[in-house]
């Protein structure tokens, strides 16, 4: 199935458990049952999303704590329904290597988007640039005011590192 991994097992009269294909001979012995028993074992596919944040604010005035109650993030599977973990508030991420970061969610993998869905603060104006990195990779980055499409591959954790810039106006 897609988006799934399969082991294959398999047993050779009641032996032991084999991983793979059987190759060579099976023997059979007259008047006797042999059985050959495979099994499937089936994993959903998995890698992860994380959000950053990090600010630029030109008078100096501002700080995080007048920042996290005005910042909130969505994450929405290619159905468009806001999976498990979604809304992230500013509130939700801890300082980790000069930027605010979200805990990992664990997702399918799959086509997801993610969205910064509040940046205001008032008597600022905010202009919000991003870039995306995959597994450590970077990706795409731009400025935006709407939705990021990303790809999770298996394994692999998708960073989504928003910056905004506050201009008083």
């Amino acid at each position: 199935p897609e988006n799934m991994s399969c082991t294959v097992t398999y047993t050779v009269n009641a032996g032991a458990i084999q991983t793979g294909t059987v190759t060579g001979a099976v023997e059979v012995t007259e008047d006797e049952t042999s059985t050959v028993a495979y099994t499937n074992t089936y994993a959903i596919l998995k890698g992860s999303i994380q959000v950053s944040k990090s600010f630029n604010e030109a008078t100096g005035t501002l700080t995080w704590d007048d920042i996290k109650n005005n910042i909130s993030f969505t994450i929405k599977d290619s159905t468009g329904t806001e999976i498990a973990g979604s809304p992230i508030s500013g509130a939700d991420l801890t300082l980790s290597g000069g930027k605010y970061v979200s805990d990992e969610i664990e997702v399918e993998i799959g086509t997801y988007t993610v969205e910064e869905t509040l940046t205001t603060i008032e008597g600022y104006n905010v202009t919000t640039t991003y870039t995306i990195t995959n597994d450590g990779t970077a990706g795409a980055n731009g400025n935006t005011t709407a939705t990021e499409e990303i790809e999770v591959e298996d394994g692999k954790t998708v960073v989504v590192d928003y910056i905004n810039t506050y201009a008083v106006h």
